[in-house]
């Protein structure tokens, strides 16, 4: 059950992503660190790949598609787009050496989600404003999810869970700040 809600509330924040992407064509920033970005989209697929079409993967991979469309497209050179395919590219491939070893697949996504919660704290204000806090609320509660569902596991998961779970704390609260600080600013 705890998979099915962390599942939902991904599913939910993919869709948050790709409407702030349609909402910034104008701005042309992203709603997901391009580290991130790479690293959960060749994640994905790579789970797409090797799971031969889990409900999930298949979610996943497909919204993941509109994001990484709005990632190149609001690059503005075509040397950081060549190095952001490249960067799918070797992506993949790693993933598609990482994912098969014993446990690699689960320390390889709460890896990737410890990074992107890292990204998404230090790049934040590099990210459209558009959805940003209903984005940090159900990131947050879709990483609560399943972290609760898979630290049992392994001592690993579970302490990476925890470092994941103060780092998107920290992020929904410096989202929560933004709106304060740009008032005070006077540039509401």
């Amino acid at each position: 059950m705890l998979d099915v809600i962390q599942v939902v509330f991904w599913s939910i924040t993919y869709v948050l992503i790709v409407i702030a992407g349609v909402k910034s064509r104008k701005i042309r920033k992203v709603s997901m660190p391009y580290a991130a970005l790479i690293l959960n989209f060749t994640w994905e697929v790579c789970a797409l790949w090797c799971s031969r079409g889990y409900y999930s993967h298949i979610l996943w991979a497909s919204l993941d598609i509109p994001i990484v469309y709005f990632g190149y497209r609001y690059l503005k050179t075509s040397d950081a787009r060549a190095i952001y395919i490249l960067s799918l590219l070797i992506g993949f491939l790693s993933m598609l050496y990482i994912y098969p070893l014993p446990n690699g697949a689960l320390f390889s996504v709460f890896i990737i989600d410890l990074i992107m919660a890292i990204c998404f704290l230090v790049e934040r204000k590099k990210l459209s404003p558009y959805l940003k806090t209903p984005i940090a609320v159900t990131k947050l509660l879709g990483d609560a999810f399943a972290g609760l569902c898979y630290a049992p596991a392994s001592d690993l998961v579970a302490v990476i869970a925890l470092l994941v779970f103060a780092c998107n704390v920290c992020y929904l609260g410096l989202c929560l700040m933004e709106p304060r600080e740009s008032r005070k600013a006077g540039s509401c």
